[in-house]
């Protein structure tokens, strides 16, 4: 009888225990749940946000996956320089709580930085920057993340509207080309050849990226790639299928890789 009383208790006690271990594990998926969901009361910071009413082009954008990007307009001064131009730099952020009303925002160049989520209306989301937390660059003087902002609408001018496209050094639009955006940036995609020595891995084409400015007054148009100087050309003969780009007698000493005494084709 004592055998059979010792096996009932220990199926009791084996039980108890594979139940205790259920409801644990219960509760980390509803904490885990709580972490990836949150509640439908805390505004999400997860979306795109614009940090300047006037101009779409400047945001911050949140993704599920913990990425976050910042774009912005770089400016080093010099008119036509290639590095005049919009960057977009990736960090990593994270709810801080499981209510989803903190959050920590990391750049590469810089340590973390927390913020609370204030409120939020019909407009923008209001955050505060945390006096207890790491000091890192975070999101600069911003404090209200915007909804919505205008669009920015590129114009180009009457006389040089056609330059916009791909163009093509050869007549059978194969091979080498530039391409004007209506932006203000272009990319020149090249065959890059280091011949067939030590440095032959580095063989075949790239695309390199600059930027292009029309000045009206002297009607020149201006390029600057990459890891170049600027370079000034006369337009000339531009129509919808051929245009020559000629090195004007103001532009630099040098060679740049856009330039061609022949016409390009589209």
């Amino acid at each position: 009888m004592k055998k059979y009383f010792f096996i009932f208790t220990a199926l009791i006690c084996v039980l108890f225990q594979s139940c205790d271990t259920s409801v644990n594990q219960t509760n980390a998926l509803d904490f885990e749940n709580k972490i990836n969901v949150g509640t439908v009361e805390t505004p999400s910071i997860i979306g795109k946000w614009y940090y300047n009413s006037e101009d779409d082009r400047y945001y911050y954008q949140f993704i599920s996956n913990g990425t976050v990007y910042y774009q912005y307009y770089q400016n080093i001064g010099a008119e036509t320089s290639a590095l005049n131009t919009f960057i977009t730099k990736t960090g990593n952020w994270s709810y801080l709580n499981i209510e989803k009303n903190s959050f920590s925002i990391s750049w590469d160049d810089s340590i973390a930085c927390w913020y609370d989520i204030i409120s939020e209306d019909n407009e923008k989301l209001a955050v505060k920057r945390r006096e207890d937390g790491p000091v890192g660059l975070g999101l600069g003087d911003v404090t209200n993340l915007l909804k919505s902002a205008k669009t920015v609408v590129y114009t180009v001018d009457e006389e040089i509207k056609g330059l916009i496209g791909t163009w093509y050094y050869d007549e059978t639009k194969n091979g080498k080309s530039i391409k004007f955006q209506v932006d203000g940036i272009c990319y020149c995609k090249y065959y890059q050849n280091y011949g067939s020595g030590t440095f032959s891995n580095l063989n075949g084409w790239v695309t390199r990226k600059g930027v292009w400015h029309y000045s009206k007054e002297n009607k020149l148009l201006s390029i600057t790639m990459d890891s170049e100087i600027s370079y000034y050309y006369d337009i000339s003969d531009l129509s919808s299928t051929t245009v020559t780009l000629k090195l004007s007698s103001d532009s630099p000493a040098g060679t740049s890789i856009v330039y061609s005494a022949n016409p390009l084709y589209k």
